[in-house]
């Protein structure tokens, strides 16, 4: 991020108008945030499985994986919506602009 791009975030955020959005430039600092707290929630099922015993072990080694994944689909999806609704919100704006 140049010097500029920065001034324009910073913009953005102080912008009392709200005419600049600031979520379409911080969804990929959430989205990697997100994945990184998947992860350690993974690793968290897996190391309290591996406490409980052998059984709840093996089966955190296969069901944590499984809840990481479907944690961050479902972020994945839902950020997605998210950028679906700026895209169109930016879109209309466009429309409405060239009348």
């Amino acid at each position: 991020m140049n010097i500029e791009e920065a001034k324009s975030f910073i913009d953005s955020v102080l912008d009392l108008s709200f005419t600049n959005f600031v979520t379409t430039k911080l969804i990929k600092i959430i989205y990697l945030i997100f994945v990184i707290l998947s992860c350690i929630s993974g690793l968290t099922i897996i190391v309290a499985g591996m406490f409980s015993g052998i059984g709840a072990g093996i089966l955190s080694l296969i069901v944590a994986p499984l809840v990481v994944a479907l944690e961050i689909m479902v972020c994945r999806v839902c950020l997605e919506i998210v950028m679906v609704v700026f895209k169109i919100a930016q879109d209309v704006d466009k429309i409405a602009n060239k009348r």
